[in-house]
This record gives structure tokens, sequence and C-alpha cells, in this order.
């Protein structure tokens, strides 16, 4: 059964915060399969292990439907499935890693909507050792996935979130929903997301789901909410994610716009006066052209304060003699003053006894002054004493 946003109301009490393990890349998540090293508890990318979820175990003989709430905690380990359980008490390390969890049970068929109840003085044999089976693929087009430009479904860790053929509302969306969803399709840890990005394609798909969030509470485990009315949505708000790839995945790790790769899995943002336009594999950041600068993580350059951007859109160029401009501008105003041609092109000062004010296009006469024409000038005058 999965529920929805209204239905949490009656669920609040129940909410409950997962931690995933992420193959040594700490996040949101913390969830660990653990083996033994002499006697010590060592974390294992592989499909066998005690099951720890915060430094603790899951007591096997509580856990209701075993079938989908196991298939949930492979799902957020990163594996394609569940495969099968057991439960032992074989290691002495075990007496020192506690039953913290009884009674644990995860519906729902999109996002997984869990519950439990903390444990107290249980038996160790009776921890749950887990196994699932390895992932063939990043994402399920039957779930989540994602799509390059070309609407292909891609392992390169970002793109368009997609559902079942259809986009992702990004109304609700936050960090540790982006955490869950990147897990679920079998990356490590999300890096960031945005929504409003689109292409000409997204206008011939549904819009799938809406105000998708797994909200915190002081508890242990998140509990997941989406809706399916996308009535009034629009692709504007379509999810735009980047997800951590997996160490075993051939794939260079791709980084978002406005971040630069330090390393096989790591990207940083891009320094002050840099920039990254798109998605790229780079191990460095574009510098801003001349006359232009940047913040930190930005995806584009603004023009310094005196310049402004040239038609062509790339090129700061100096603003004209007698005119300024403010950083970011796409073009020049005339100073105080001073007034805009005719052309549009040349800031003219004013003639004698007339000002204008910052940016004007005309002078006008001073106080005790009037505005004289003949046909060869016109020219501010005093006015008679």
């Amino acid at each position: 059964m999965d529920y929805s946003i209204s239905d949490l109301q009656t669920q609040s009490t129940e909410l409950l915060q997962f931690c995933i393990i992420t193959s040594g890349v700490a996040g949101i998540y913390d969830y660990h399969l653990v083996r033994t090293n002499s006697y010590n508890m060592i974390p294992t990318t592989e499909d066998y292990g005690l099951l720890d979820i915060n430094g603790g175990t899951v007591h096997r003989s509580g856990v209701s439907s075993m079938s989908t709430t196991m298939g949930w905690m492979c799902r957020m380990l990163g594996y394609q499935s569940y495969y099968s359980n057991t439960y032992s008490y074989t290691y002495e390390w075990q007496q020192n890693y506690p039953i913290r969890y009884v009674n644990l049970e995860c519906a729902g068929s999109v996002v997984p909507q869990c519950r439990y109840q903390a444990a107290n003085n249980y038996y160790y044999h009776y921890s749950l050792w887990l196994r699932c089976n390895n992932r063939n693929q990043l994402g399920d087009s039957t779930s989540f996935y994602l799509v390059d430009k070309d609407k292909q479904h891609t392992q390169k860790g970002h793109g368009i979130l997609m559902y079942n053929g259809g986009t992702v509302s990004g109304n609700k969306f936050d960090d540790t929903t982006a955490e869950l969803v990147c897990r679920i399709m079998g990356y490590n840890n999300f890096m960031s997301w945005n929504t409003g990005r689109r292409y000409q394609f997204q206008d011939n798909l549904p819009i799938r789901l809406s105000d998708l969030n797994c909200l915190k509470s002081e508890e242990v485990f998140p509990f997941c909410v989406y809706g399916t009315d996308t009535t009034n949505k629009t692709h504007e708000d379509d999810i735009w994610l980047w997800c951590a790839l997996p160490t075993y995945n051939t794939f260079t790790m791709v980084c978002p716009p406005g971040q630069r790769r330090v390393s096989s899995n790591t990207c940083v943002q891009c320094t002050a006066g840099t920039y990254s336009p798109d998605p790229n594999e780079s191990s460095s950041c574009l510098s801003c052209p001349v006359n232009s600068t940047s913040l930190a993580g930005s995806t584009s350059c603004s023009c310094k304060e005196g310049t402004y951007m040239n038609s062509a859109g790339d090129q700061c160029l100096t603003c004209p003699v007698n005119s300024t401009s403010v950083s970011g501008s796409t073009s020049c105003s005339c100073n105080e003053n001073t007034y805009m041609n005719s052309n549009g092109d040349e800031c003219l000062g004013c003639p004698e006894k007339s000002d204008s004010e910052k940016g004007s296009t005309f002078c006008s006469c001073t106080a005790g002054t009037y505005l004289y024409t003949s046909e060869e000038e016109n020219s501010c005058v005093q006015c008679p004493g």
C-alpha cells in the first residue's frame, strides 16, 4: 500500500529515517552489509552480510511482509533486488552489535514507507543477515531512471529524472529525497539537483509523479510520500538529477554545471573567476573572458562594472566615453549631464545651461533659463531680468 501526503497526518508518529550504505562515501543514508575481519566489523560491497542500520541490527523474526521489506532494504543499499535472508549468531563481535530495531515493515510500490519499533533485550542469534541480487544496470524503466538529451536511458549519472515513462515534478523535492532516489537507482550519493531545465521532447511526456518527498523527523527513518494528480503541473518543474557513480561503473564521473572533477568519484565547485556551463568530465573549469567575472560554482560569467555584453553574447566591451554600467549589464547608460545621440551609439555632453540625469536621452534647461528655438540651433538662454 502506498501513502499520499494526506495520509501523513495519521502516520507522523511512525516516521522512520533509514541510513543507507554508499560504498564508503558518507551520505544522508548510511546502511551497511557487514562482515568480519579478525572479529571486527567491516562494510562490504558484496551481496551478502549482516544488515547494519545506524550501528545496530534488525531482529529477523519481527520483520513483517518479508519480501517487500527486504526488497526495499536491498534497493536502498543500491542492489537490484532481494534474494534471501537468514538469522545467525555466528561471531563474537555480534555481542557488541545490538539489535536496535524490531517489527520492521516497509510498504510502498513507488518509494519506501517504513515502520519499526525500538528493540530491547533481544537475543543476538536473531540478527538479520541479508543477501541481495547485484545490479545489471543503473535505473529501471518501470521505476526511476535517468534520460539524456536524446531521451535515452543513461547510466552516466546525470539527466532528467523519469518514473515509468514520465517525468517527476519537483515541487517538494529536497536533498534527502534526491539521496534516496539515487540509491534506489543503484548510484552512490546524489551530487546536485535542480528543476526547470528542459528539452523539447519533455513536452510530449506525461508527468507521472508530483510532490515526491521523503520527510525527515526526529525518528530514525523517513516516510516517503508523493502525489499522482499532476493536472496543474508543468514541465518547468521537471527534476534534473546528478548522482554519484558507483565504484564498479566504467564511466568517468560526470560533474554538474558549475563544478569540475578532482578524482574518479569527486566533483568540486568552480572557483571565482571561472565557470562550467554544462555537465562535464573535465578536471578544470573555463576562465571567464576579459572584462567579466563570476562567483564560485557559476555556470556563466557576467560583465564587470563599466562594461557590457555584445550582441553575440561572447565578449564584454568597455562602455563608450561618458557612459557606464553595473555588473552584468548588456548595455551602458549615459552619465549625468550627458545624453545619447540620435544614433544611439555616443553620449554627448549637455549644451551650456542644461543638464540631465544618468541614463537620459536628452538634456533640460537649468532653472532660470528657457529653451530658445531658431532655424540655426536650439539653446538655453537666460530668462529676462
